[in-house]
């Protein structure tokens, strides 16, 4: 999570996407991907949360 905040924070868009990938593998849900993003969007700006969602919905496909 620690690197998926610090990727979306530095808009490493590419790295990003491996790690929301690494981060589904070790666990993490869709639900808890939207929120960290949604935390950060407050701190980091919302162009970088619009830019993420997108790539969530492809690593989380079918999860609500």
């Amino acid at each position: 999570m620690i690197t998926i905040a610090a990727l979306f924070s530095a808009g490493l868009y590419p790295q990003l996407k491996s790690h929301l990938i690494l981060g589904k593998a070790h666990g993490i849900t869709k639900q808890e991907a939207v929120e960290i993003v949604t935390q950060l969007a407050f701190y980091c700006g919302w162009p970088k949360a619009w830019s993420t969602f997108p790539m969530i919905d492809e690593v989380w496909p079918n999860e609500e």
